[in-house]
């Protein structure tokens, strides 16, 4: 282990060293900002991990959505067939206008639901 990366080395990047801290110095100004500083530090790299904790966690959720969507989507397909077929000889005597609007009511109805279930948090 070089003097640098050793945690018991005080100073500077370019080395110049601060006086070690020994058992001494416990009572020292100086011993007790080099002590909030390691605190301030380690909170800082905790802080960091679980933000980049929490990130994975959403991009796993993100993933197991895209998988879900690829067995979805064509089950939805196949929704629509059961429903669009037996709609469409009902609205048969309805006309174009009739037709259209129950399809556009399914779609929106559908598009929605893809949508707001793929958000993620």
């Amino acid at each position: 282990m070089s003097r640098l990366s050793s945690p018991f080395f005080y100073g500077d990047s370019i080395g110049n060293a601060l006086p070690p801290m020994n058992a001494g110095d416990t009572g020292t100004p100086v011993y007790y900002e080099r002590l909030k500083g390691k605190v301030k530090q380690q909170l800082s790299t905790i802080e960091t991990t679980l933000t980049a904790i929490d990130y994975l966690i959403l991009q796993e959720y993100a993933y197991k959505v895209e998988v879900e969507k690829k067995f979805s989507i064509p089950a939805a397909c196949l929704v629509f067939l059961l429903l669009g077929a037996p709609l469409g000889m009902m609205t048969r005597r309805g006309g174009f206008g009739a037709a259209a609007s129950i399809s556009l009511f399914f779609f929106l109805l559908y598009w929605s639901f893809l949508i707001g279930g793929g958000k993620t948090c």
